[in-house]
């Protein structure tokens, strides 16, 4: 709300003062050259000076008033009509009945009178207010509107609307590159536009809408260029602004938004000022700032001011140790449950990993999905009830170092399926165990030779490689297996089973009641998991097979294929007389009722497996309730002196030789060498080639460089020549490196 003076108060100098009153304008007149009634006050004699005094104080030069033509009344306020709704005294024929034609004209805004004693100070303050507009009515309209905003900011004392906070950068430097990352403290900027606030506009606020990444050519913030813009998903791609060209003010566009959503990292592996790659340990100069947007505002958008950021390239210090590199994808393994989802980490800065414990905790299941991102080690939840399951890396918010990546993996390979009936989806078929327990992982045998490559699984056909309709989804083709895990257990006592029959005269039709068959077959099948991650006890299910070849009513290889009989499983024998009853067709044309069904069209190819052999069929399962992933991150190790002691070959210094000057230096006075790769703690003795001690310096800290200004220890500069700087890095050893300095001529200021 905008706080206005009250009526005994007054505004001066930006304050306001209660007691006293501001003065308005007290006229508003026009003169008109060369009209005889409205004419322009006479010029170099006395008389004129008297003329214009009259049209300050409200009367045409002659002292008579002005009259207004529609009331004819005097005013002191000329032409004070609205040319937009047709109404008072305005320019033209209907606004001005009998008045000259439009032309040129002068106008006198006035306030007084005024006491003025001596030593007083008196506070003027004039606005002008232009605008223009897509007609001459419409820029009336837009003149009053800019002319509304003017007041209110006059009003603030011109505290508008701020501008959305910097974003947070940081900068992790690598070998010639440099990952810069941002956090999102600026996302949440909606600011009102006072301006516009009471207009009765649908939206008045500044809202987030990007960032801009820059390149400066120095700390100071000389040269800015541009180098990439990030903006959120909406319909604004271009704002528009009032850019100055050849010394005309235009309209031009000022910011264009890619529209593809915004990022908060970024990889830079060139200079945009060289066109070449990044020299490791000069400095480079970077910026990200954060705009927000108000279409029906003037300026249309705000934006932070650039803080930047120096940062210099190189490869780590030699007594520094990552675990994770920048852009490398950890996995996150599942702790608890069968779900199956895809959890990753993405490592954007490798310096920032804490070496924390983290878990991915699943709620809910279906449209109620969610997930709580939890610090294990500090025990703060860093997203609760999360609802983010895309992976689309470049949106996220970096946490530690990292960004989280969660799908549901299981879903997304069902809802890869074609159809709206396949709501489920096998995923593997392996032989887990063989006769002899010498099964070190499992086999794949989906079309695959088995362990002792006699055997393999198929559902439909015997073909040798896998075709488009020997799919793992065919064994599953009536929905029936749900997300449970099935077992094909080869064992001496085996089970009794049940052939499958059809209904008379109907082809693929199969009866409710099947006949018991005279034998066993020589394998148990079981459900050993469920969707409910718990195994619980396993069932073992009722076997029923179909003949695939011979109709001989029996478990049996077809001689010409090598095929055995399909096999079936179900909780329920359901031995029942007559057809099945509300049948569902698979794609096929095959019927099965859908209610009973475990396992179906499971065909093995070749020798039947030995005893003890295990196959399992497992499915693909949602994300649900109960799930959990948990990892256990290794910090970086900052302190490494057995890597120090085996990378002491990459402390090196630049230039040299130094030849004069460093490429560097910013002027004469700060001339220097800088060693590169320096462990935490070292000291560095300055010597020169005959002995003598030059300089020491004491580092202890987190940069890897250190600076020689060429001096003495008296602070001289040191002569041409060729120096030795002895290295002495504590737990790690010594190095000595000779250093050539090619001083150009010395000159004395002048004073």
């Amino acid at each position: 709300a905008v706080q206005l003076g009250l009526p005994d108060s007054a505004k001066f100098l930006g304050n306001w003062r209660h007691g006293y009153s501001n003065l308005p304008m007290t006229a508003f007149t026009l003169y008109i050259n060369p009209d005889q009634v409205y004419r322009d006050p006479q010029q170099g004699i006395a008389q004129g000076s008297i003329e214009f005094y009259n049209y300050l104080t409200g009367f045409v030069w002659n002292g008579d008033p002005f009259i207004d033509p529609h009331t004819g009344l005097p005013v002191k306020f000329t032409v004070a009509g609205d040319p937009v709704a047709g109404t008072g005294w305005y320019e033209g024929p209907i606004g001005w009945p009998g008045g000259p034609d439009a032309d040129d004209r002068r106008h006198v805004m006035a306030s007084g009178p005024f006491l003025f004693s001596p030593g007083d100070t008196q506070e003027v303050v004039v606005g002008i207010v232009i605008a223009q507009g897509t007609s001459s009515l419409n820029s009336v309209t837009e003149l009053k509107r800019k002319d509304l905003a003017a007041q209110i900011a006059y009003d603030l004392n011109f505290n508008l609307t701020p501008s959305p906070p910097a974003p947070i950068l940081h900068a992790q430097p690598q070998d010639r590159a440099i990952t810069l990352w941002w956090e999102n403290n600026s996302e949440s900027y909606d600011e009102v536009d006072p301006l516009i606030f009471n207009q009765g506009l649908s939206d008045t606020t500044y809202t987030f809408q990007g960032y801009r990444l820059w390149q400066f050519e120095d700390l100071a913030g000389t040269n800015p260029q541009l180098l990439a813009v990030f903006d959120i998903h909406d319909s604004i791609d271009v704002i528009e602004g009032i850019v100055t060209v050849n010394g005309t003010s235009v309209i031009a566009p000022i910011i264009t938004g890619p529209n593809e959503g915004v990022r908060r990292f970024y990889n830079i592996v060139q200079s945009v000022f060289t066109n070449s790659p990044l020299q490791n340990a000069n400095p480079y100069y970077f910026s990200v700032t954060a705009y927000g947007v108000s279409m029906a505002s003037s300026p249309k958008y705000l934006e932070s001011p650039p803080v930047i950021m120096e940062v210099m390239p190189g490869r780590p210090k030699i007594d520094v140790t990552y675990p994770y590199e920048n852009f490398e994808t950890v996995n996150i393994e599942r702790s608890s449950g069968t779900g199956d989802g895809d959890i990753r980490l993405l490592v954007i800065d490798q310096a920032g990993i804490t070496g924390d414990e983290y878990s991915v905790v699943i709620n809910g299941m279906g449209t109620t999905l969610n997930y709580d991102f939890i610090n294990n080690t500090t025990a703060d939840t860093i997203y609760k009830a999360s609802t983010d399951f895309q992976d689309d890396t470049l949106s996220k918010v970096i946490v530690d170092g990292f960004v989280l990546l969660v799908s549901d993996a299981g879903q997304d390979m069902i809802n890869d399926q074609n159809g709206a009936d396949k709501p489920y989806r096998v995923k593997s078929i392996e032989e887990v165990a063989n006769a002899d327990g010498t099964l070190d992982e499992p086999v794949d045998v989906f079309y695959s030779l088995n362990s002792d490559r006699t055997w393999f699984i198929s559902t439909t056909g015997l073909v040798t490689v896998k075709a488009s309709t020997d799919s793992l989804e065919y064994l599953d083709i009536y929905n029936g297996i749900g997300y449970d895990e099935i077992e094909i257990r080869f064992t001496a006592q085996g089970s009794e089973y049940y052939v499958i029959d059809q209904v008379q005269g109907a082809a693929n039709t199969p009866k409710r009641s099947h006949a018991k068959a005279p034998d066993r077959v020589p394998f148990e099948v079981w459900r050993v998991g469920t969707y409910n991650h718990s195994v619980g006890t396993p069932e073992q299910l009722y076997i029923k097979v179909w003949d695939v070849g011979t109709a001989d009513g029996i478990f049996s290889q077809d001689a010409a294929t090598g095929k055995w009989d399909a096999i079936y499983a179900y909780s329920d024998p359901d031995t029942s007389d007559g057809p099945y009853q509300e049948p569902i067709p698979d794609p096929s044309g095959n019927v099965i009722d859908a209610t009973l069904w475990r396992l179906g069209n499971c065909i093995i190819n070749g020798d039947l497996p030995a005893e003890g052999t295990v196959i399992r069929i497992t499915t693909y399962k949602p994300l649900t309730e109960g799930d959990a992933f948990t990892i256990d991150l290794s910090a970086p190790n900052t302190q490494n002196l057995g890597a120090a002691k085996d990378n002491i070959d990459q402390i090196s210094v630049f230039p040299n030789p130094y030849f004069g000057a460093n490429s560097l230096e910013a002027n004469k006075y700060q001339r220097f060498v800088r060693f590169t790769g320096l462990p935490t703690e070292v000291t560095i003795r300055i010597y020169s080639l005959s002995g003598v001690f030059i300089q020491r310096y004491n580092k202890n800290d987190n940069s890897q460089y250190w600076d020689w200004n060429l001096l003495n220890e008296d602070g001289l500069p040191v002569a041409s020549g060729i120096y030795i700087a002895y290295l002495d890095m504590p737990g790690i050893g010594t190095k000595t490196m000779k250093i050539a300095i090619i001083q150009e001529q010395q000159y004395i200021d002048r004073l």
